[in-house]
């Protein structure tokens, strides 16, 4: 077997082509009943085209479920290690995103009667819920249970995912409670979408309850877990919890969200005009070890301008650089509005002045701040001359 192995490889037979030698071979033995050389030859295409990749861009092919109906007749043990070989196929097929050809495979096992475990049943539910299709995969549901099995986790977190997607959270939920009340096992990532499902429905307090369970079980809350909590209580305009309990998972050391993360928060919190509490999660973030980065102070800095507050937004821009954080167009152009807007027009200008010391080009947000700034109070001339100074800068 090895050597017929080495062979094809050494004169390039594809992979399509070791599929059919060795259902020659296997079938050839198994009409002899010479169980042996099955169980060997079988082992050697297992041991062999496992591996392949190239099986994931090939069409099924069908002459090797008839190999495997001849081999259950021979070695049930060999027919095992056929579904696994079925069920790898499948698998290689639907991470190729090839839904319907996977599925049509899987239909046309059930109805040449070979037998499917739960793991091919979980490839064709994904297969369904991926072609949006899950009412199909719920249907599979049925088949899982008149063959006697019991589906895990992966069936049911299949499900749950793809009723999320499709913004069907009341649905989810229901599975999920079904599933509790069944006493069948929920991982992490199930209580997760749960958590997510309530917290998007402004049911956050059983999203909180839904934490308890997770402590209860075993399972230690992950970032994700606490993000949808978060995001639960900020868009519910419960910002004075969403401050008090980031300030206790940071403490504690159970949260520690990177830059991006965190600054989701402080991004939410400041569209919703809400700059103090988003100046809070800056400050328990620092105060957690966790570093702030550019994008950060400019929500910050942006809001606190929109409302008014441009000194308090010049002081973040000295606090930032004197962290090492580097401003942007985005943080001086914000600065460069409010200071317009107030009618600092010393100001703005001597804040353009320093964006461009900085290294920092001005953009065409910025020429068109003060170009208008300046137009609307009736300074034309300084605005053909601050326009012209602005080309010059772009032309160099």
């Amino acid at each position: 077997m090895s050597i017929l192995v080495q062979c094809t490889s050494e004169w390039g037979m594809t992979d399509h082509v070791h599929v059919y030698i060795f259902c020659y071979f296997v079938t050839s033995f198994c009409s002899f009943q010479s169980s042996c050389y099955v169980v060997s030859y079988f082992e050697e295409l297992a041991m062999h085209l496992l591996p392949v990749s190239g099986f994931e861009s090939l069409d099924f092919d069908y002459s090797l479920i008839q190999t495997l109906q001849l081999v259950a007749s021979v070695n049930s043990d060999v027919a095992a290690k056929g579904q696994l070989y079925v069920s790898y196929v499948n698998m290689q097929i639907t991470k190729s995103g090839k839904y319907s050809t996977a599925l049509s495979h899987f239909n046309e096992l059930q109805l040449k009667d070979i037998e499917l475990d739960l793991y091919t049943f979980n490839i064709a539910i994904n297969c369904y819920c991926c072609a949006n299709r899950v009412g199909f995969g719920f249907s599979l549901l049925g088949s899982i249970f008149k063959r006697c099995y019991t589906p895990n986790v992966v069936t049911f977190t299949t499900l749950l995912n793809r009723l999320v997607a499709q913004d069907k959270a009341g649905e989810a939920l229901s599975l999920f409670n079904k599933l509790q009340l069944q006493d069948i096992e929920i991982n992490l990532y199930s209580f997760n979408i749960a958590i997510n499902c309530y917290c998007c429905t402004n049911r956050v307090g059983f999203g909180f309850s839904l934490l308890g369970s997770i402590f209860k079980r075993g399972y230690t809350p992950c970032v994700v877990t606490f993000t949808s909590l978060l995001n639960g209580l900020i868009v519910h305009d419960k910002t004075v919890e969403a401050v008090e309990f980031f300030e206790i998972i940071v403490k504690k050391g159970e949260f520690k969200p990177d830059a991006s993360r965190y600054g989701s928060f402080i991004n939410r919190l400041c569209k919703m005009g809400n700059k103090g509490a988003a100046i809070s999660f800056l400050r328990i973030a620092e105060d957690g070890g966790l570093k702030p980065n550019t994008t950060t102070y400019s929500m910050i800095i942006d809001r606190l301008c929109k409302d008014g507050m441009v000194d308090d937004g010049v002081y973040f821009l000295v606090e930032m650089k004197s962290k090492g954080i580097r401003a942007n167009v985005v943080t001086y152009n914000s600065l460069i509005d409010g200071l317009c807007k107030h009618g600092k027009w010393k100001e703005a200008t001597g804040m353009l002045r320093e964006m461009v010391d900085s290294g920092i080009s001005p953009d065409v947000c910025t020429s068109t701040v003060l170009v208008s700034a300046l137009c609307k109070q009736g300074m034309i001339k300084k605005a053909e001359e601050l326009l012209e100074d602005m080309i010059a800068w772009w032309m160099s």
